[in-house]
């Protein structure tokens, strides 16, 4: 098993990836002098440490009627 001296150990992960994304991500990286195990720990650890989103409530059909009749009052 691979340690990062930062991280500490990094077992091997299973997932699964289209042929097509892993052959030309492993090639980019390559281009690149880098590795994909590296390529995917900083992908997932940017998208693990981003804020999150918060999604709106989804409008109810009396919310939704009560919007679009602001909007014609709007137009005139």
């Amino acid at each position: 098993m691979a340690v990062d001296p930062e991280n500490g150990p990094m077992p091997t992960r299973p997932f699964r990836i289209p042929d097509r994304i892993y052959f030309a991500a492993k090639e980019r990286a390559e281009e690149e002098g880098t590795t994909l195990s590296s390529i995917v720990r900083n992908a997932l650890d940017d998208y693990a440490h981003k804020p999150r989103v918060e999604q709106p409530e989804p409008m109810t059909p009396k919310q939704m009627a009560e919007e679009v009749m602001r909007a014609i009052r709007a137009i005139g």
